[in-house]
């Protein structure tokens, strides 16, 4: 029994709970995948939870191009940045993420963004935008990027609460496809 005790003791010590995978491969240099790095193209659109409506007729409803970018990619650590879109002109609708490499999946910490939103037409509205990213490439140059995104209002509400009861807080969810432009 003692013996027991003693060797479940010794592979407990040796698992002190800190995950070892650092994303290398065998001998400790960059990992073996790593997406292209530069300007990619939103190719596809779906939604499967639109409780925000920002897709209008299936499409995604926005006024930006449908550009995307993967900056700062370090091999070394497995990191990079999803620039959204990188054409957009403001951080509203295009959050950038920081991203973290597992093998071909990551995820990325969320994005949250307070502030007035010039669409809605009624000044003083103040919202909350969460933004969060996660996703997989199937090879260097192809990607899919999920996302989620809640929105809340949470000042000067009333005029929107007396025509959209019970909207917010709303959760959107969708997926796009994108290719590298290479």
């Amino acid at each position: 029994m003692r013996a027991l005790f003693l060797s479940i003791l010794v592979t407990l010590a040796a698992c002190d709970g800190k995950d070892t995978d650092s994303g290398t491969n065998d001998t400790g240099d960059a990992p073996a995948f790593a997406p292209s790095e530069g300007d990619w193209d939103a190719i596809g659109f779906s939604t499967s939870d639109d409780g925000c409506e920002l897709f209008v007729d299936g499409e995604f409803d926005h006024t930006t191009d449908d550009n995307l970018a993967l900056v700062g990619l370090d091999t070394a650590t497995g990191t990079f940045t999803w620039d959204t879109d990188s054409s957009a002109e403001d951080d509203w609708s295009s959050p950038e993420h920081d991203c973290t490499l597992s093998d071909q999946d990551y995820s990325c910490t969320e994005a949250t963004f307070t502030g007035e939103l010039d669409p809605t037409g009624l000044p003083g509205v103040t919202f909350e935008v969460t933004a969060g990213l996660s996703g997989s490439f199937t090879s260097e140059g192809e990607a899919s990027l999920d996302h989620t995104t809640v929105i809340d209002c949470i000042s000067g509400c009333e005029p929107l609460e007396q025509k959209l009861p019970d909207f917010f807080p709303c959760t959107t969810v969708y997926s796009v496809d994108a290719e590298f432009e290479g």
